[in-house]
């Protein structure tokens, strides 16, 4: 489902964030039955058949996280029937740590009969120092019981990290990207990397982008990256890339679109000599669309649009031609 408050009024909602911040209640809370009907995953609110989660107010990362002692910015829920008595409803602490990170466009999920969430890491350095600006991707049954971490993103973008939950095939994920330095024939390299992880905490993979899309919708089942094409015998990057489609689960890509053009291959026709650069800019409902700019600026400066959809050829150039 898409990010959108699908039972709730407006008016209720608005409610809720009203006395988003005050104190929960809490005490044991019992387990949510209603967990098979869930809509809004994904966003800052998701909603079952007899309850709503929600973040409890916003509070700072760096904020002190133990569990236990938070409840601004821990996770909460309401049971919908206490919804109009508005300020006065009481919620019930699920999750006493913080949600809160730089990514605002992320949020919670719910997969499974469990709640999937982002938190800033609490463990500490051999010197006492809390790693805050890493952030934790974890799970809780719904009455907040059998918590298990199981990703880290401690890259250099730190609490910034833009982060995906995902379901595909009945399981959850967390997409997650990183800036790492990587020491590479004794010098030290910023590289991007997009990593994908099962809850059971099984890396499925970590691949070197240049830039990426997650889909829009919540349950889109792929992500969409660019990569720089290297060029061994010269031992420099070419000047034109290409795009991968990843489906989420899946321990590798497939190459959907290639930018090599006539000086490399006679058959890549329609890109030039030279080739052209690729620039993802959304996806959605099992389309991804990008923009496409030739590599000889002589020959041409103007860019156009185009989009491709589910259903792709295994060539490349195919679907560079059935690109619409």
């Amino acid at each position: 489902m898409g990010k959108k408050f699908l039972a709730i009024p407006a008016l209720i909602l608005c409610a809720i964030l009203a006395f988003a911040a005050c104190s929960a209640k809490i005490d044991p809370i019992a387990d949510d039955a209603s967990a098979s009907n869930v809509s809004s995953n994904g966003g800052f609110l998701v909603e079952t058949g007899d309850y709503v989660y929600f973040i409890n107010g916003n509070e700072i990362y760096s904020e002190d996280n133990t569990s236990g002692k938070v409840e601004k910015g821990a996770l909460v829920r309401v049971k919908k029937s206490e919804l109009k008595k508005g300020a006065e409803a009481t919620k019930e602490l699920v999750v006493s740590k913080l949600v809160s990170t730089g990514d605002h466009s992320a949020g919670i999920a719910i997969i499974g009969g469990r709640i999937y969430y982002a938190t800033p890491n609490s463990d500490k350095s051999k010197t006492g120092s809390v790693y805050s600006d890493q952030i934790k991707f974890a799970s809780a049954k719904l009455d907040g019981t059998d918590v298990k971490e199981f990703a880290t993103a401690d890259g250099k973008d730190g609490n910034d990290a833009a982060y995906r939950f995902a379901e595909a095939d009945g399981k959850a994920y967390v997409l997650f990207v990183t800036l790492e330095d990587v020491e590479e024939d004794g010098a030290t390299n910023e590289k991007s990397y997009l990593n994908v992880v099962a809850a059971d905490g099984s890396v499925k993979i970590k691949e070197e982008y240049s830039s990426y899309v997650f889909d829009k919708d919540f349950g889109g089942q792929y992500v969409y990256y660019t990569k720089t094409v290297h060029n061994d015998t010269l031992n420099a990057d070419e000047s034109f890339n290409e795009v991968y489609r990843l489906k989420i689960g899946a321990t590798s890509a497939e190459k959907i679109l290639y930018g090599a053009g006539s000086n490399r291959d006679a058959a890549y026709v329609g890109k030039g000599v030279q080739g052209v650069t690729f620039d993802l800019i959304a996806a959605n409902g099992g389309n991804v669309y990008f923009s496409v700019t030739n590599v000889d600026t002589s020959v041409s400066t103007d860019g156009y649009y185009a989009f491709l959809g589910e259903q792709l050829d295994a060539d490349a150039e195919k679907n560079f031609a059935n690109a619409s």
